[in-house]
């Protein structure tokens, strides 16, 4: 395949996401399920990720150039040459040659010429574009560091400006995190087939049964389709690893997940506590399904799945489970480096409406402990009020409930602790933002 169909191949899985809103990982997953060259698959993983990662600062310096409305699809091939241009190391004759040859390739021929001049410009004067003032500190981070201004207000009402800046500054690293199927090989093996494939892994600091590798191939592999492996975030088996701490204090334990998909903290619990039963809940049947795919794939079985809305309560469920896992839904501003259109789509109404769903599925799935039973609850997020805000407030609801330290269920660095809480940024973990809490049921 040619570059220049690599970059149609991404103008495309662009105009998906812009145009038709659907979300970047899932518009580029169905794009790369064609047969290409590996190289082609990096390249327009790439251009789609970082141009999605940048966009408002790319839609800021296009405005600089051209005063009129753009339409959209054009608009899309000048975000991606001035991505080159600005972000990538691509030649600038480059990225404006192949812009104008999309352009004639979609069918645009009358816009070679202006998308051209547009990206001509842009390259001729990269070392004379003004920024904005720092003096308007939000509008410059938004534009900085591609962030809605209403996010960059939250986030420095959390953290303070400088933190603030180096949370939306943080340049992601674009590995694939896996891990052994426990109930099938050990972590050792996993590394000894990987060598013996010739791919390289870096063992993870953060969480004891991660792997790091540069192979996104990986997931259409032998290894995956046998079940040996699966792909799951650091952070989120560390949830899952909190989860297990808790459930190896009592004898079978009852383990319920109540947001289950698309299932990688039930595997893991299933892999690292054999004899739990547990069972895994999500309100939509379509990711329900993902989780059975999964089970059927790793072959772990005996686990319970169901849709089920964690908002409704489920009264014979009540006083039945030993430990509850709730990882809410939230704002997700914490893995926008796999997700970057995430940040585009938030209205504050939007996370308003996020934090009352948490606070429902909170007080409803808590019903569901045992006397002594543990609560896991965690997101991927950053934003306080989704996090430890949420947790203090079913804390003062609920006395019946107590905090647990999480460094009493799993082993995290003080740097990640904020007042008993698991609080992962990325600028102290190289990895995604996570939040993990534990609660007791005492009475």
């Amino acid at each position: 395949m040619k570059q220049t169909s690599a970059r149609r191949t991404a103008y495309d899985v662009l105009r998906n996401i812009t145009s038709k809103e659907q979300y970047s990982n899932l518009a580029l997953k169905t794009a790369l399920a064609k047969e290409m060259p590996k190289q082609d698959k990096a390249f327009i993983t790439q251009l789609v990720y970082g141009t999605m990662e940048h966009l408002i600062s790319i839609d800021y310096i296009i405005s600089q150039y051209a005063k009129k409305s753009i339409k959209s699809a054009i608009k899309d091939i000048l975000r991606l040459g001035v991505y080159q241009i600005y972000y990538l190391n691509v030649p600038d004759a480059a990225a404006c040659n192949e812009s104008v040859i999309l352009a004639k390739e979609i069918g645009k021929t009358g816009t070679a010429s202006f998308i051209n001049a547009i990206l001509r410009n842009v390259s001729r004067d990269k070392s004379k574009l003004i920024w904005p003032n720092r003096k308007d500190i939000v509008r410059y981070l938004s534009i900085m560091y591609s962030y809605p201004e209403h996010i960059v207000k939250m986030i420095i009402s959390d953290y303070g400006v400088d933190i603030a800046e180096q949370i939306m500054s943080y340049a992601p690293k674009n590995e694939l995190i896996i891990r052994a199927n426990a109930s099938k090989i050990t972590k050792k093996q996993l590394i000894e087939l990987l060598e013996a494939e010739g791919v390289d892994y870096i063992k993870s600091s953060l969480a004891k049964e991660a792997l790091a590798i540069n192979d996104n191939s990986l997931i259409n592999s032998e290894l995956y389709n046998k079940g040996l492996f699966s792909v799951q975030s650091e952070s989120s088996m560390l949830a899952a690893e909190a989860a297990c701490s808790a459930a190896k204090r009592f004898n079978n334990p009852t383990i319920l997940d109540a947001c289950a998909a698309p299932g990688g903290k039930t595997f893991y619990m299933k892999e690292h506590v054999k004899d739990a039963k547990i069972t895994a809940w999500d309100v939509h049947e379509h990711r329900v399904q993902l989780i059975e795919a999964g089970i059927k794939r790793l072959e772990l079985y005996v686990i319970y799945v169901k849709a089920q809305d964690a908002t409704v309560l489920k009264e014979e469920c009540i006083n039945s489970f030993d430990v509850v896992l709730i990882d809410a839904p939230c704002s997700g501003l914490g893995v926008i480096a796999s997700k970057p259109d995430i940040k585009y789509s938030l209205s504050e109404s939007d996370i308003i409406a996020i934090e009352e769903l948490q606070k429902n599925i909170l007080d409803t799935c808590s019903k569901y402990l045992k006397v002594g039973g543990v609560l896991i609850y965690s997101t991927c997020t950053i934003l306080r009020n989704e996090n430890e805000r949420r947790v203090d407030a079913f804390l003062k609801e609920n006395t019946e409930f107590e905090k647990i330290d999480i460094t009493d269920l799993v082993e995290i660095e003080d740097i990640n602790i904020t007042n008993g809480y698991a609080q992962l940024l990325n600028i102290n973990t190289g990895h995604e933002g996570f939040f993990i809490a534990g609660m007791v049921k005492r009475s």
